[in-house]
Parts: C-alpha cells; structure tokens; sequence
C-alpha cells in the first residue's frame, strides 16, 4: 500500500495533517470497540432461542415464500423470457427477505439490548 511521500509529483500532499487525523480517528474507534461490553454467554443464547424459536424464524421463512409467489406471479404477468423467469423470482425473493432482515435487524436489537 502506497503511502502519500509515494504520490506523483502532481499529487504532492502535506501528509502530516492527514497522517494525524487518520490516526486520532483511529485511536477514537479503537477506544470505542474496546470498551464495548460483550454480552454473556446466556444472554447470546437467550437471543438466539428469541429468534429461531420465536415467530422470527417462521415469518422468514413466509417472507421467502411470499417473495417466491409474487416473483413468479410477476415473471408471467410481465412476460419475462426463458430463464430470465429464475432470476426475477430470485431477485424479488431476495428483496424481501432482506425487507424482513432489515427490521428483524432492528428489532433483534432494541429486544436484546434491554434488560427486563
């Protein structure tokens, strides 16, 4: 990886200004993601329990489906040629579940993060 001394001479820079904001963006981050509080062992598993035995896991799986359905409904109302068809329902399949994992996401992690 090229440094900035290693820039043409048309690309001269002052490296050291960006060299020290780099790295007290650096050592801002770091202090960050150190000082985060992992969540014990339990409460991964209460989560994970929460998801796979909850109504998330089953609701993904009608999103999937449902994406399958309306991407096939969709590929023969819109006459979409030969194989094309498998793309489009892949396609809208994909779409909606990354919808539901969108908001799982969110969810998952205003749930998680509370203590009752």
């Amino acid at each position: 990886m090229k440094s900035c001394l290693d820039l043409p001479a048309l690309w001269a820079l002052n490296c050291v200004p960006i060299i020290g904001m780099l790295w007290s963006f650096r050592s801002y981050y770091a202090w960050e993601v150190l000082s985060a509080k992992v969540p014990s062992e339990e409460k991964r598993r209460e989560c994970w329990k929460a998801f796979y035995q909850g109504a998330a896991f089953p609701t993904l799986a009608r999103f999937l489906l449902l994406g399958a359905v309306y991407g096939t409904y969709e590929a023969i109302r819109f006459k979409v040629p030969g194989l094309m068809k498998i793309r489009y329902i892949g396609q809208t399949t994909l779409g909606s579940a990354a919808i539901f994992g969108l908001f799982l996401g969110a969810g998952s992690l205003i749930h998680c993060g509370k203590s009752y």
